[in-house]
């Protein structure tokens, strides 16, 4: 149901209540309190919508802000929703309209939204990976800060050069969301 722009068919408790599932699939104690730390009463911000007709807007609902990185996570099934209705804004916007942003910054849940984001940067959970030639993943290093992973990649990534290794979150299977 449409009244004016908002569509009513989410609300604040809806989307309470779809993070709640989202975090109960964190098997990480510290990652889920980090995040709801950073958790925000979900409210609407028009935002731009940057592939259509100018002035053209979509409610978002804020879920998520951490001001140090200037970052938010929305929900909006328009636009980039529904297939990836969770997305990373800027919270400022420096004085200019809010804006959606790239698709690149919109996921299908909350979860790969936030992981995806540098702010998830700041937790321990990080590990190098190597993708196999079937195109599957073999963990390499131990789960850890995300610049020895990245220092760790780097350092496997140099022999040998045929070789594909990725800094991925260990808090999921890369092999149930990237592999074919």
């Amino acid at each position: 149901m449409l009244i004016g722009d908002l569509d009513m068919s989410v609300s604040e408790e809806w989307l309470k209540g779809l993070i709640e599932t989202e975090l109960a699939t964190i098997d990480h104690k510290a990652t889920v309190t980090f995040i709801r730390q950073r958790l925000v009463e979900p409210h609407v911000v028009m935002r731009d919508w940057d592939y259509g007709s100018p002035g053209q807007q979509y409610p978002c609902w804020t879920t998520f802000e951490d001001p140090n990185w200037d970052l938010a996570l929305a929900y909006c099934n328009e636009g980039h929703g529904p297939r990836r209705p969770w997305g990373m804004v800027s919270m400022s916007e420096g004085g200019q309209p809010a804006s959606m942003g790239m698709d690149t910054s919109w996921h299908p849940g909350f979860v790969a939204a936030f992981l995806d984001s540098g702010v998830a940067s700041e937790l321990p959970i990080w590990r190098v990976y190597r993708q196999n030639d079937d195109r599957t993943f073999t963990p390499m290093t131990a789960v850890g800060e995300w610049k020895t992973a990245w220092e760790s990649r780097d350092h496997l990534a140099e022999h040998p050069k045929d070789t594909r290794y990725y800094v991925l979150d260990s808090l999921r299977d890369p092999n149930q969301w990237l592999s074919p």
